[in-house]
């Protein structure tokens, strides 16, 4: 059996960039650093993209002075939220797994995500 490529890559007109969700912010940051990044009506908060990665690498750098390193998993149970955008930026900064675990779960789920995934 042949293998075949799990994606499939076609550039169209605008061919596609090798970046990561990090970098992709660094870049936005330059062009559009007050720009709001996110809107929370029910928080009443909002954040510009500079602000977003800033707190973000905050929150990377503090995840690593815990000792949690590139590769390894960061769990979050939290709704949908300033929060958890920020810990989705810092994960993907720091080169750690988000795993993003719905307020709704029983606990039965909860131990399940924290067990296997």
């Amino acid at each position: 059996m042949r293998k075949q490529l799990s994606y499939i890559h076609n550039p169209g007109k605008i061919p596609l960039k090798a970046l990561t969700i990090g970098k992709l912010l660094e870049q936005t940051v330059k062009t559009h650093g007050d720009v709001p990044a996110i809107i929370s009506k029910y928080q009443n908060q909002s954040l510009s993209f500079s602000e977003a990665l800033n707190q973000a690498d905050t929150l990377a750098a503090g995840l690593r002075a815990t000792g949690i390193n590139a590769g390894d998993r960061v769990a979050i149970l939290a709704p949908n939220s300033v929060e958890w955008y920020i810990t989705l930026i810092a994960c993907a900064r720091g080169g750690y797994i988000l795993v993003s675990i719905r307020p709704k779960y029983t606990f039965y789920l909860i131990k399940f995500d924290l067990i296997y995934l």
